[in-house]
């Protein structure tokens, strides 16, 4: 994966849009600027005909028929990216657990602080704990994260620091055929807000496209 490749953004579970000028037009400029290929699309099937199709807090649920296309489209060499919030907000996280819980990965309703290493404030957690394997990724901020439960067959991207109320994944990611789903505990580490600070644009660059 790298330039040329075609990133999707679903807006077909009532997900927040990356055209949302106040929330992610410094992550729309990252990405066209990264040589990748943008489409925004309120199509599900037309979404896994890229090579990376990401769910940005979905806020309705997923059908099993759906499901099986998600399986599908990663099996075949697709990469999906499922991001929620904390304390299940909008049931975002119920509804990707819908999908995720079949690969193993189970989004946690709850919430993480870190008194001690934060961006200022206790729900804006700062971590070093980055595993993308063959990249070097110093310290990102994470604000109003869930934590993941992780199966076997999961393998932990982000974890948080020993510091924090819950010490355990944040982002978790499952190998399934030649793709790969990748599940975040909260979607706006690459919003207006957080995307320059940190490390923060790196990680989410990598996210779209390295390997896995």
């Amino acid at each position: 994966m790298g330039e040329g490749m075609r990133i999707a953004w679903d807006l077909s579970h009532l997900e927040f849009s990356i055209e949302d000028e106040y929330y992610f037009s410094k992550l729309m400029e990252l990405i066209k600027s990264s040589g990748l290929e943008l489409l925004v699309s309120e199509n599900f099937e037309k979404t896994l005909q890229a090579d990376v199709a990401v769910f940005n807090y979905p806020e309705e649920s997923f059908s099993e028929r759906e499901v099986s296309l998600i399986s599908d489209f990663i099996k075949k060499g697709g990469r999906a990216i499922f991001l929620a919030y904390y304390k299940n907000e909008d049931r975002v996280a119920e509804h990707i657990n819908e999908v995720s819980t079949n690969f193993g990965i189970e989004f946690q309703y709850n919430d993480v602080r870190d008194h001690k290493n934060n961006a200022g404030e206790p729900f804006l957690i700062l971590t070093s704990r980055i595993h993308f394997p063959g990249l070097k990724i110093g310290r990102i901020v994470l604000p109003c994260t869930c934590t993941l439960k992780l199966s076997q067959n999961a393998k932990p991207l982000v974890e948080t620091e020993a510091t924090a109320t819950i010490k355990a994944p944040v982002f978790g990611y499952v190998k399934h055929g030649n793709g790969v789903i990748i599940c975040g505990g909260t979607c706006v580490f690459w919003d207006d807000y957080s995307l320059e600070k940190y490390e923060n644009a790196k990680f989410s660059l990598a996210l779209l496209k390295n390997k896995l």
